[in-house]
């Protein structure tokens, strides 16, 4: 991430830290500025969808707990199943 001296600056002063700059390039809408720029940011749709992909992983996260997968050494899963 390469910021200007005037990013680093605002973004001490806003509170918008490196991790929430990466979410919002990663996640985020890009709508054109004039004279070129692009504009990134996480508008209400976003924020639906980011959420309602945590909730899933929430939910795959809570399925998987108690589960095991058997490999072999060359990496070939041998067997599923449920570890109680």
């Amino acid at each position: 991430m390469n910021l200007s001296k005037h990013a680093i600056a605002r973004s001490k002063q806003r509170g918008i830290n490196c991790d929430l700059i990466e979410l919002i390039l990663e996640q985020g809408s890009e709508e054109r500025r004039p004279g070129g720029a692009v504009e990134v940011r996480i508008n209400k749709r976003d924020r639906t969808r980011m959420v309602a992909d945590l909730k899933r992983r929430i939910r795959m996260i809570e399925r998987a707990a108690g589960k095991a997968i058997l490999m072999a050494n060359d990496g070939k899963i041998i067997t599923v199943y449920n570890r109680l």
